[in-house]
């Protein structure tokens, strides 16, 4: 549950990305990952499961984040993209 639990707690409620990691002196990182984003969008079922969370949030959440990432701006740049070209 505490794996579940980081992954809940910690992604951002306006977008539903993960952050990269966890510092015991500082909290969660401020920059999130794609791989830790993976991660949260596979535990959240397990969550479900179990009863940690209803079905009604955890597909709220998956929601959230696939919409971020399906209207996520592409593009080269250093900032303010997601992603080169899809």
């Amino acid at each position: 549950q505490h794996t579940f639990n980081y992954f809940w707690d910690t992604a951002n409620a306006s977008n539903g990305l993960a952050p990269d990691h966890y510092s015991t002196s500082a909290g969660p990182s401020p920059y999130a990952s794609i791989a830790a984003t993976g991660f949260a969008l596979s535990a959240y079922p397990i969550g479900v499961q179990n009863g940690w969370v209803t079905r009604a949030q955890a597909a709220q959440r998956v929601l959230t984040t696939l919409n971020f990432l399906y209207d996520a701006p592409q593009g080269g740049a250093a900032s303010g993209t997601s992603g080169d070209e899809g």
